[in-house]
């Protein structure tokens, strides 16, 4: 992320499975923690790259080793990251956190609101026939 973040001003996301939490509250298992370090890297990242986590709604979690177990591991892995740029661009941008019955991820939808990508309309195609 700090050689893609390093490369480019353009409004940048970076979303998926981070593999790897923000903080504590992130993380609920009765089994084990997550080490301090391996968050405060991952927050240092974050903050040497001027990223931002986008807004979700739905269920906390996006990761779960069984949904069905109320002694579960639970965790936000898969988000949104943002540039400054990209928020100021997308101030109406969240992400959902949508069910599933084949995964042990959520799938996360993202919704940028009513804005359009791209200042310009797309040029009609050239076509030869």
């Amino acid at each position: 992320m700090r050689i893609v973040n390093s490369l480019s001003n353009v409004p940048t996301l970076f979303m998926g499975d981070f593999n790897e939490v923000l903080s504590g509250d992130e993380h609920v298992s009765q089994q084990r923690q997550r080490p301090a370090w391996q968050m405060n890297n991952f927050r240092q990242v974050v903050t040497d790259c001027g990223l931002f986590d986008v807004q979700y709604v739905g269920f906390q979690y996006t990761w779960c080793n069984t949904f069905t177990s109320p002694d579960s591991t639970k965790v936000r892995l898969d988000r949104g990251l943002a540039s400054k740029c990209w928020m100021d661009r997308f101030p109406q941008a969240k992400l959902t956190h949508l069910s599933t019955n084949t995964s042990d991820h959520l799938p996360i939808f993202l919704s940028i609101g009513d804005q359009t990508l791209g200042e310009s309309k797309l040029k009609p195609r050239f076509r030869f026939e």
